[in-house]
């Protein structure tokens, strides 16, 4: 086990009853982990639909950057043309904004190296 300092013998009817399946589940060992890692917050599990729905998506952009037809792409998933072109301009549009962080951010490394740059060119200069 991970946690050396976890001095307890637990035994699954020690768990209460509302965590037994998940504890079962995951094993005891990674059970305490987990409520070591992740005790005391809220976590959102998604749907097994969410997850599919995320899959599928990644496959219907995939397709569309492959050149297929978004007509064939709909077809494929038994989905609407329409909810295809939303899923491919929704990334577009996410896409766009990483694209706009990324600039922000080399901007700022650029900024933040001069400045350095400057400081050390002044202190080696000064103690010469």
């Amino acid at each position: 086990m991970r946690f050396d300092n976890f001095k307890y013998n637990v035994a699954l009817s020690d768990i209460p009853e509302a965590y037994q399946d998940i504890a079962s589940m995951m094993g005891i060992d990674k059970f305490i982990e987990f409520c070591y890692l992740y005790g005391g917050g809220n976590i959102y599990f998604p749907t097994v639909k969410t997850l599919k729905n995320h899959f599928r998506n990644d496959e219907i952009l995939e397709l569309y950057r492959n050149g297929m037809a978004i007509l064939e792409i709909a077809r494929k998933h038994h989905i609407s043309p329409n909810y295809v072109r939303y899923i491919v301009k929704k990334s577009r549009h996410i896409f766009n904004k990483l694209k706009v962080f990324i600039k922000y951010m080399t901007t700022l490394i650029i900024i933040v190296e001069a400045i350095f740059g400057a400081i050390f060119y002044r202190r080696r200069n000064i103690h010469k």
